[in-house]
């Protein structure tokens, strides 16, 4: 049995019991005295009253039909375009070079410069390397993970995938996906 039904049925004793409340409350009202022509009044009135009450509930038992016959058209285009979307993300599913680096989880230990033999450049280098900051080497790497996601989105843009898709695959905002795109520059 569906809830409509429950529904139904409820409305039905519930309409039950208040005509048993009207029957009742005229027969109380009239007294044992009253004549058969009065009896016969109440009761067309009754009659009358309960058929329009029978009629608006078939109404409303209808129209509550036809908007749970809307709501489960509805869940059903729904589900369909849920499970298409689903099947195109599978199929789109990038190559291993595309695939999102995992995210880093806290600081990195500082890591220790070894120090080969000096040529010019290398001499340079582990200069600057030790002139580096702990959080500049940071900004250093979050820069170039962030490189690493915006090429990422541009492949994906590229493969054809709407911004919202982008966004939840590469876990970039939404409107940084959709600046990147916007403002592409052609590649060579």
């Amino acid at each position: 049995m569906t809830t409509f039904e429950f529904f139904q049925i409820f409305i039905d004793i519930v309409f039950l019991f208040l005509i048993l409340l009207l029957v009742a409350g005229r027969a109380w009202k009239k007294g044992a005295a009253g004549t058969r022509e009065n009896e016969q009044e109440s009761y067309r009135e009754m009659i009358s009253t309960l058929s329009v009450l029978i009629k608006e509930m078939k109404e409303t038992s209808a129209d509550l039909q036809e908007r749970i016959g809307e709501k489960q058209v509805e869940v059903a285009r729904t589900l369909a375009a849920i499970e298409d979307r689903m099947e195109r993300l599978k199929n789109a599913v990038p190559s291993e070079s595309v695939q999102a680096k995992p995210v880093r989880k806290g600081p990195e230990p500082a890591r220790k410069v070894v120090r080969e033999a000096p040529s010019a450049a290398r001499a340079e280098t582990g200069a600057r390397e030790e002139q580096m900051t702990e959080e500049e080497r940071k900004r250093a790497e979050e820069e170039k993970e962030r490189k690493e996601k915006y090429r990422q989105v541009m492949d994906l843009a590229d493969k054809g995938w709407s911004a919202l898709d982008i966004a939840r695959f590469t876990q970039v905002p939404l409107g940084e996906v959709d600046l990147l795109i916007r403002t592409k520059v052609p590649r060579r």
